[in-house]
C-alpha cells in the first residue's frame, strides 16, 4: 500500500461526484467550479509531477454554469462522457470539447447513467431523458419519460439488463419504466421520505433506501414486490448501498455502517462503528473488501472474511471524502470536498 498516494490538485472547489472508465484508466471528476475534469490514472502512476495529468472540461463557449451533479462514461469504449448539472444542463463530452443534448430537462439534473451508447438521465422536474449516442454523433433525444405528478427524481439504476429502468423519487416512491414503452410498469409507495439510493443485481431485485433509515429489498417478479424491510440506520438517513451476490451494505448519516446476509434472508450479519461522523462512500471489492469514506476525510479499508480493519488512509483534511472509485492497476482513487484528488 501506497499511503502518501499520489495528489491531483484540480480546484479548491469540492469534488461532489466521480465515475471511472471501462478499463479503468480514466476518472472522471465533476466538480462545483463547475467544470468536469478528466484524470488519467496511468499519467498520474507514472509521474505524480506532471502537468498533464489532467484535463478540465469547461470554456467560455460550452460547460456547465452551476454544479456538476452527476456523470457517466458511455459504455462503448470512445470514453466520451455526459454529465449532468444543477443548471438542468447535460453535456456530451468529446475529448476536451462537445455539444449540449436538449429538449428533456428544465431543472437540476439528478442522475445520468449510461448503458452502451445509451443514456438516461433523471431530473428534478419528474423527467428521465433517454438518449441516443451512438459513435461520432452529436446524440439524439430518443424518448422523454414522464410521470403527471412530476414528482422530483432523486436516484436511479437500471433493471433486467437494461430493458427497465427504477428512479427514486422525493415522495419516497419508487416507479419501474419499461424502456420500450415509455411508460410506468410498477409504482412501489416504497419509503415515507425521499429515496437517497437504490441498486440492483441488473435483474430482478431492487433495493432501495431512504431518509427514514430503512433498507428494503423488492423482488420484481412478484405482485406485492417487498421481500424484505430492515430498519438498519434507526432515526438517520442511509447515504449509499452497495451489494453483491452474497452481501448487502449500507452506510449512514449514524457513522455505521450495517451488512445483512442476502442468502439468509437479509439478517443484519455485523454492524461497523469505526466511522465517527456519517458514510459518504462504499465500495466492495473482490468479496471480501469493504472500502468506504466518512466526512472527516477517513477512508478505511475492512476485510469482511478476517472482520479486521486493513487500513485506515486520511485522504482530506478539511471535509468529506464523496467518493471512492477503483481504476486500473490496483488503484483507489478518491475525491474530497477540499477539492484534491488522490
Amino acid at each position: 500500500l501506497d499511503s502518501s498516494g499520489s495528489l491531483v490538485d484540480i480546484s479548491d472547489r469540492p469534488v461532489i461526484c466521480s465515475t471511472i472508465s471501462e478499463d479503468g484508466s480514466e476518472v472522471a471528476i465533476g466538480s462545483a467550479d463547475h467544470a468536469v475534469y478528466r484524470i488519467h490514472v496511468n499519467e498520474v502512476i507514472r509521474n505524480n509531477k506532471s502537468n498533464r495529468l489532467f484535463s478540465k472540461l469547461y470554456s467560455k463557449s460550452f460547460g456547465h454554469c452551476d454544479w456538476i451533479t452527476c456523470l457517466d462514461y458511455l459504455k462503448d469504449g470512445s470514453k466520451r462522457i455526459i454529465s449532468g448539472g444543477m443548471d438542468g444542463n447535460l453535456c456530451l463530452w468529446k475529448g476536451s470539447t462537445g455539444n449540449y443534448l436538449t429538449g428533456a430537462h428544465v431543472k437540476s439534473i439528478s442522475r445520468v447513467t449510461c448503458l452502451a451508447n445509451i443514456a438516461f438521465s433523471s431530473c428534478y422536474d419528474g423527467r428521465i431523458g433517454v438518449w441516443q449516442l451512438s459513435n461520432h454523433s452529436n446524440g439524439s433525444l430518443a424518448r422523454v419519460m414522464t410521470n403527471k405528478s412530476e414528482d422530483p427524481i432523486s436516484e436511479q439504476c437500471l433493471l433486467r439488463g437494461g430493458d427497465y429502468l427504477a428512479s427514486g423519487h422525493k415522495s419516497g416512491y419508487i416507479n419501474i419504466w419499461d424502456i420500450e414503452k415509455g411508460m410506468i410498469s410498477t409504482r412501489l409507495r416504497a419509503h415515507p421520505s425521499t429515496v437517497t439510493s437504490i441498486t440492483s443485481d441488473n435483474n430482478e431485485m431492487l433495493v432501495s433506501g431512504a431518509v427514514d433509515g430503512f433498507t428494503k429489498v423488492w423482488d420484481l417478479r412478484l405482485s406485492t414486490g417487498l421481500v424484505n424491510k430492515t430498519n438498519t440506520h434507526i432515526n438517520s438517513s442511509i447515504s449509499c448501498i452497495s451489494m453483491t451476490d452474497r452481501l448487502l451494505v449500507s452506510g449512514g448519516a449514524d457513522s455505521r455502517i450495517v451488512i445483512q446476509d442476502i442468502r439468509r434472508n437479509y439478517e443484519v450479519s455485523d454492524c461497523l462503528s469505526y466511522h465517527n461522523t456519517g458514510v459518504y462512500a462504499i465500495v466492495l471489492h473482490d468479496q471480501d473488501c469493504l472500502l468506504s469514506s466518512d466526512g472527516n476525510g477517513r477512508v478505511v479499508s475492512y476485510d469482511l472474511k478476517s472482520k479486521q480493519i486493513v487500513y485506515g488512509l486520511q485522504a482530506s483534511e478539511r471535509g468529506a471524502v464523496v467518493s471512492i472509485s477503483l481504476g486500473c492497476n490496483n488503484t483507489m482513487i478518491t475525491g474530497a470536498q477540499d477539492g484534491r484528488v488522490i
